[in-house]
């Protein structure tokens, strides 16, 4: 137990990996239930990874027509924002948190709520940042950009997991029986062939 004390950052694809679950379930149970994500060693153990910064980029799709479902009328004006998590040691994390057309108040959830409340933290402990996070909403309400802005900050954590690891994240979290997915085109409805190999 000693010696992963002094395990050199570099080095951090440990023993642990070979003794993860190969259950999602018992996995998230496990592991994230307890507020430690089991394919990290505690943080004194990856010397003291911490988060440095949280960056927000915006995205604004072209301007075209008006963008609408079954329900909702977009506009013409959408976006979203990629999170970028800084760590100390120099790992970064990449997210991308939902938008619309309200875009700049996710990304102002981020800049001033959210992402200050992250710096100083440990990556690694993912389901306890984001617990607190989750409190620290409170007051402003579990929905719309808030929850936007925090599912940006989950997935850059989890892509911080993932490298810290060298695995993909299906990896941790249980892998997978099959070697492809389907994939599809969600809410980006462009309308003609011609619109998506443009944009």
């Amino acid at each position: 137990p000693h010696s992963a004390l002094r395990t050199p950052h570099s080095a951090l694809r440990i023993g642990i990996i070979a003794a993860m679950p190969t259950n999602r379930r018992t996995f998230l149970t496990t592991s994230l239930g307890a507020g430690t994500l089991a394919v990290l060693p505690p943080a004194r153990a990856r010397g003291q990874l911490r988060i440095r910064d949280v960056e927000t980029i915006p995205l604004r799709f072209p301007p075209g027509r008006v963008y609408s479902d079954a329900i909702h009328t977009f506009g013409a004006d959408r976006g979203g924002v990629v999170v970028k998590i800084h760590s100390d040691a120099g790992i970064t994390g990449w997210g991308e948190a939902f938008g619309h057309r309200i875009f700049p108040a996710t990304r102002a959830a981020l800049d001033t709520l959210l992402g200050p409340l992250c710096v100083g933290r440990d990556p690694g402990q993912i389901a306890a940042l984001t617990d607190d996070l989750q409190r620290a909403l409170h007051g402003v309400g579990r929905n719309g950009p808030a929850i936007y802005a925090l599912s940006g900050l989950d997935i850059a954590l989890w892509d911080i997991a993932g490298k810290i690891a060298g695995l993909p994240l299906y990896r941790l979290l249980g892998g997978s029986p099959r070697a492809d997915l389907p994939a599809y085109a969600s809410l980006l409805r462009y309308g003609t062939a011609e619109a998506v190999a443009h944009y």
